[in-house]
């Protein structure tokens, strides 16, 4: 699967990670998917990965919101790691207001507060 975000296009590699990834009741295939949209976050870079193309915005902030509120370590380090990448994007609050519910950015606020004062990327 790891294997699939480097040979395989951005869009491929994103659609068979949304097959299973984000809501698997195993931690570690959860804390596995979080580190594969990590990768692929990285790879896409800030400006396309919150561009809005092809449902990629749409699909990597909610996910990355549920990885971060996520019970396994592993899968909140990662969804830390992939909104260190987005953060400093100038679009990045007006994406997070259009492609996240109010409850979930209040529930992540503070880690994304954390994530900005401590610049830890």
């Amino acid at each position: 699967m790891a294997g699939c975000v480097y040979i395989h296009n951005d869009d491929l590699a994103l659609a068979i990670w949304c097959t299973c990834h984000n809501s698997h009741k195993n931690a570690t295939v959860r804390a596995e998917g979080a580190k594969l949209l990590a990768a692929i976050v990285v790879k896409l870079g800030p400006a396309k990965t919150l561009s809005g193309a092809k449902d990629v915005t749409e699909r990597i902030l909610p996910a990355a919101a549920h990885f971060i509120q996520d019970g396994s370590l592993e899968a909140r380090a990662q969804a830390k790691k992939i909104f260190s990448v987005v953060i400093e994007d100038p679009i990045f609050d007006k994406a997070m207001q259009k492609y996240l519910s109010p409850s979930t950015i209040r529930n992540i606020q503070r880690t994304l507060d954390t994530l900005r004062k401590t610049k830890m990327y």
